[in-house]
């Protein structure tokens, strides 16, 4: 016998007392077709995350029970067929991984509150102050030596007569 869990979404428009008959319908068709250790948490009347047959708000019930696994498609259809529901998931669900994961989220958050407890002031953060301007930029110049005609014309003979050694 595996153990699962049902979620069921009720329409919104339903009164508290409507919808706790039809969670109490549900409950009932769950135990006729052969549901165990059936226990229901009410998670209440919520917006849904997008509208579902043009409804916008739910009631949400969650079913956790033990059953064959061959039951549970018949378990569907059965509730399939009760309508006032906007969505049923079936789920399959290890009571020992979920008591753990429990365990573990109370450590957490018995850690965060001991965290919160001891606070520290942060520093005060050292005020901005505005950036310098930048500097213009300084031109460099440099004084190239003034080349003649006369300069040139002899490093000209100077290469000529270089390469006319080499031949």
């Amino acid at each position: 016998m595996n153990h699962y869990e049902l979620l069921c979404i009720l329409p919104g428009t339903l009164s508290e007392e409507e919808a706790a008959a039809h969670i109490k319908t549900i409950q009932a068709t769950l135990v006729e077709q052969g549901a165990q250790e059936l226990s229901v948490e009410d998670s209440g009347k919520s917006r849904l995350a997008y509208p579902i047959k043009h409804i916008r708000y739910g009631y949400s019930y969650i079913c956790n029970f033990a059953a064959e696994p061959d039951m549970i498609a018949t378990m569907q259809s059965k509730i399939a067929l009760l309508g006032n529901t906007l969505r049923t998931l079936f789920n399959a669900v290890n009571p020992q991984a979920k008591q753990a994961l429990a365990k573990r989220l109370a450590e957490v958050k018995a850690y965060r509150g001991s965290e919160e407890q001891e606070t520290v002031s942060p520093e005060p953060l050292p005020k901005k102050t505005d950036a310098p301007e930048p500097a213009e930029p300084v031109a460099t110049t440099t004084k190239q030596p003034e080349t003649t005609k006369i300069d040139i014309d002899k490093k000209l003979d100077e290469i000529l007569d270089a390469s006319i050694g080499d031949i």
